[in-house]
């Protein structure tokens, strides 16, 4: 399958903390840089363990802070059936979805 991108979202903020009436979408833990990207990402992770925030930060909080920085991260809406698995009950539920 192939996808022509017109006209291209943004993310405007990450958060678990988002209100509902706010949030268009629900990211599924993928992340796919470029080159720049990839060095942009290593960069702010040195810097976050220079810090002393690395131990304790999530994916979530990495993206923050480049967004924070003033860096684009482009959105690719999925359409269609999904099932959120996050551990081994989801897992056996999903199992049974037809």
């Amino acid at each position: 399958d192939y996808l022509l991108e017109i006209d291209p979202a943004w993310v405007e903020k990450i958060s678990n903390k988002i209100p509902a009436a706010d949030i268009h979408g629900e990211w599924i833990g993928l992340v796919r840089t470029n080159p720049r990207g990839s060095d942009l990402i290593r960069a702010e992770i040195a810097a976050m363990e220079e810090e002393g925030s690395l131990r304790n930060a999530s994916l979530l909080d990495l993206l923050s802070r480049l967004l924070k920085a003033g860096h684009k991260i482009g959105v690719l809406y999925v359409a269609g059936n999904w099932l959120d698995v996050d551990d081994a009950f989801d897992l056996a539920e999903a199992r049974n979805f037809t």
